[in-house]
C-alpha cells in the first residue's frame, strides 16, 4: 500500500527582521518587546498581565508566567529577547514601581484589552498575536 499523502507544510513563520517596528516611545518599546515575547516564547496573550516584575532571570533567559488555571511555569527565552527585555525594562522602571512587568505609560498594569489593543494597533490578529497572512488549519488549535 502507499504512504499517506501529506500536504506541503504552510506554516510561514516571521523572521526577526520582520518584527513589527514600533516609534521609539516609551509604547513603542513596550509593544516590540511583547511581539518578540510572544514570538520568541509561544506564550499566549492573556499570560503577557501575569508575569511580574520580579519574576524575570534575564541573566538565565527565563521567566515565570501563569497560565490556565493561574498554573505557573518557567518560560525560557533568547539573547535577542533578553536585549529588549533590558532595555524595556530600563524604562519601566523610570515610570512604574508596579508588579506587573507590562505596564501602561502612565505606570498601572497593563490589562489583557490593552495587550489585544497594541498587538492590533501594529497590524497583528487581537488575541493570537498572529500576523494576518497566517490563517491555521481547522483543525490546528491556536494559544488563546
Amino acid at each position: 500500500s502507499e504512504p499517506p499523502r501529506t500536504s506541503p507544510d504552510p506554516t510561514q513563520w516571521m523572521k526577526s527582521d520582520e518584527l513589527p517596528r514600533e516609534p521609539p516611545t516609551f509604547h513603542g518599546l513596550r509593544n516590540a518587546t511583547m511581539v518578540r515575547l510572544v514570538y520568541d516564547t509561544g506564550i499566549r496573550l492573556g499570560e503577557i498581565p501575569t508575569i511580574e516584575r520580579m519574576s524575570t532571570e534575564l541573566q538565565k533567559g527565563l521567566l515565570v508566567v501563569y497560565g490556565k488555571g493561574r498554573k505557573e511555569r518557567w518560560v525560557p527565552f533568547g539573547k535577542k529577547t533578553t536585549a529588549a527585555l533590558w532595555k524595556y525594562i530600563k524604562a519601566r522602571d523610570r515610570i512604574s514601581e508596579a508588579r506587573a512587568l507590562f505596564v501602561t505609560h502612565g505606570g498601572r498594569d497593563l490589562a489583557y484589552g490593552g495587550v489585544n489593543v497594541a498587538f492590533r494597533r501594529m497590524g497583528l490578529k487581537p488575541h493570537t498575536g498572529m500576523p494576518p497572512w497566517i490563517v491555521p488549519s481547522p483543525k490546528v488549535r491556536i494559544w488563546t
